[in-house]
């Protein structure tokens, strides 16, 4: 005999089983998306996804594994955790957590680097100015003036690397390089802006 409300125990399991894996696969989504809408990516948090969406995985094969073997049935929810996962991947394919990130940021990031000194172009030293600890959607470090522009390091950096953004509106030259930021690599983000990496 079985309850009214919750059928037999194996559906109520399977049903909860489901259910725990999809909540599980749509957190890591997310911790996916954060990961990667910083400069470079949170490289701690990567290692965290990519073994969570492997337990994910083999979790959906068993479940399937259970539905297909002792039952002989499809279900619907075969489908939910890869969709997620697709949609999930072509989201960080396409950069979209990224610049949609910098977007919502990027008017708060002008107004912060209009109010800061200038430095000349042909001042070769790094100054260390003040800005905000938070700057629109992310956690600045620190900044300084530099040779033609701004350098600000983000806090979560690049795997053990740095990383952040630079206002730079002639561009990025070898100038800027230096013993504690070696070997930077800009990606412009349109107009003066440019996230960057660098090594220390």
């Amino acid at each position: 005999m079985t309850g009214a409300r919750g059928g037999r125990p194996a559906d109520r399991w399977t049903r909860n089983a489901w259910r725990t894996l999809h909540i599980g696969v749509a957190i890591t989504a997310v911790c996916l998306l954060w990961s990667v809408s910083v400069p470079g990516f949170v490289f701690v948090v990567m290692l965290g996804v990519v073994f969570l969406f492997a337990v994910a995985g083999l979790g959906w094969a068993i479940l399937v594994g259970f539905f297909v073997v002792e039952r002989r049935r499809w279900s619907w929810r075969f489908l939910v955790a890869p969709v997620i996962v697709v949609l999930t991947a072509a989201l960080v394919v396409a950069g979209a957590p990224f610049q949609a990130r910098w977007a919502v940021s990027r008017g708060a990031f002008d107004r912060v680097v209009a109010a800061l000194p200038a430095a000349s172009a042909q001042d070769a030293e790094w100054s260390k100015v003040r800005v905000p600890h938070r700057i629109g959607a992310y956690i600045i470090t620190s900044a300084y003036t530099v040779p033609g522009g701004v350098v600000l390091y983000e806090s979560n950096g690049y795997m053990l690397d740095d990383a952040g953004f630079a206002y730079l509106p002639q561009g990025p030259t070898e100038d800027l390089a230096n013993e504690d930021f070696e070997a930077p690599s800009f990606t412009h983000l349109g107009g003066p802006w440019y996230s960057w990496t660098a090594s220390w």
